[in-house]
């Protein structure tokens, strides 16, 4: 149907040029999400590192004094054996001291990791909101409602001619449509109802498409959560494993 083809180039220039700046702009704002992610592990590892530090050295002051303890001790030197017995009051201490520092890291990292979701949860709803609003799919949507409408258009007006020259004995259709055009512009409802079925399939393409970009943000951040709170327990329950370890 003659202006259709040059309404199909224009509707898929219209949409390259959205998709090239959607991506632009959501590579932007998924940098931004990576650099929030590089930070807070950085914190994370920093303050395991300085609970990590201070639980070595309370341990290994502990095993000085336990080795002193005990070579005292075996040489029997006086008041050694009391030294020994202490030890085992110390090692109640130095459990306590212990899981102070552990509680305190997960204090730590909990508040670190609540402000980062606050922060990450944040980033994908600008992300979510590029996708959909004037910026994504709703501009999209828009101009494929304004193409079906368009074309809508397109084909009243020339089935409508179509029709003139069909009743004018004088004028050979064959001359001026090919077989296909004939076939097509003497069933106006037929190529209305045909126009309206392809707009609605666009349509429900494009939210298909908007659906499936939303729920892989969505998925991307659950993922990074499950992540670092899968790594937290498998970190505590080491943790807790080596507590129970430490023995006289």
């Amino acid at each position: 149907i003659p202006g259709v083809e040059e309404e199909v180039g224009q509707l898929v220039e219209k949409i390259n040029q959205v998709i090239d700046e959607l991506q632009k702009a959501v590579v932007g704002k998924n940098e931004e999400k990576l650099t929030l992610l590089k930070k807070f592990k950085e914190v994370v590892i920093i303050r395991e590192k300085q609970a990590e530090d201070e639980t070595i050295g309370l341990i290994n002051e502990f095993q000085k004094k336990k080795k002193l303890a005990f070579r005292e001790f075996e040489l029997g030197l006086d008041n050694s054996y009391d030294k020994v017995q202490d030890l085992r009051f110390e090692i109640l201490e130095l459990e306590d001291k212990l899981m102070t520092i552990e509680i305190e890291l997960v204090r730590n990292i909990e508040k670190a990791r609540q402000e980062f979701d606050v922060k990450l949860n944040s980033i994908v709803e600008d992300i979510k909101s590029t996708v959909q609003e004037d910026t994504g799919f709703k501009r999209i949507k828009q101009y494929l409602k304004d193409f079906g409408e368009t074309l809508q258009e397109i084909t009243k007006v020339e089935c409508d001619k179509f029709a003139e020259k069909a009743e004018d004995e004088k004028i050979n259709l064959e001359e001026l449509y090919t077989e296909m055009q004939i076939s097509l512009l003497e069933n106006k409802d037929g190529v209305s109802m045909q126009v309206g079925q392809m707009k609605d399939q666009l349509a429900e393409k494009a939210i298909k498409k908007e659906g499936e970009i939303i729920s892989q943000i969505e998925k991307n951040s659950k993922d990074i959560k499950e992540e670092f709170r899968n790594r937290e327990y498998e970190r505590n329950r080491e943790n807790v494993t080596n507590l129970s370890l430490i023995h006289i």
